[in-house]
């Protein structure tokens, strides 16, 4: 085993990373299954308007990312 390898796994890297591969071949195959538009369309990318109100997307980019960790968003 590598030096790095010994770090990952003395730090619990493997075990914490192997909960989400579960999800994350779940994700793929709906990517993969689907037929819809993907975000590389022009007809999507064409269809975006920017946010005015900044912190109103910070606040929801952290929210949803705080869904999937321990981490809590202050209100």
């Amino acid at each position: 085993m590598t030096s790095e390898m010994a770090v990952a796994e003395d730090a619990g890297y493997f075990e914490a990373a192997s909960r989400y591969v579960p999800h994350l071949l779940g994700m793929l195959r709906q990517v993969v299954a689907y037929q819809g538009p993907t975000a590389e369309d022009p007809a999507v990318l064409g269809a975006i308007s920017a946010l005015t109100h900044p912190e109103v997307l910070a606040r929801t980019v952290a929210e949803f990312f705080a869904a999937e960790s321990s981490i809590r968003v202050p209100d």
